[in-house]
């Protein structure tokens, strides 16, 4: 069984805190979002926590950052607030899961 957690980088810090000490079953962590995200180093604070936490054996992470990318091109469901315009271009949101399932498949 996967545990998939979608994470901020501003919360990152708080949720570890609140993780289950479940050490059993992989866990995965997505790393996704703007310029806040792309500056975020996680081989150096993000995943070592996370590694003491669960084991190196028990987690996958997927980092997939680009800044100034207006968030219809992330959320595959994004509708306007007013009107058909602009249209939902989730090639961000594919293209983070094409990383994911490549991580996934490579860590069983």
């Amino acid at each position: 069984m996967i545990t998939i957690y979608i994470i901020s980088s501003f919360l990152l810090v708080l949720i570890i805190s609140f993780f289950s000490s479940k050490k059993e079953g992989k866990h995965l962590f997505i790393l996704s979002g703007q310029s806040n995200m792309q500056l975020l180093k996680p081989k150096e604070s993000f995943i070592p926590e996370i590694k003491k936490k669960f084991g190196a054996k028990n987690i996958i992470t997927v980092k997939y950052a680009k800044g100034g990318q207006p968030i219809r091109r992330w959320y595959k469901d994004w509708k306007p607030a007013k009107g058909n315009d602009p249209k939902a271009e989730p090639y961000l949101y594919d293209s983070l899961m094409i990383r994911v399932k490549k991580a996934i498949k490579k860590r069983k």
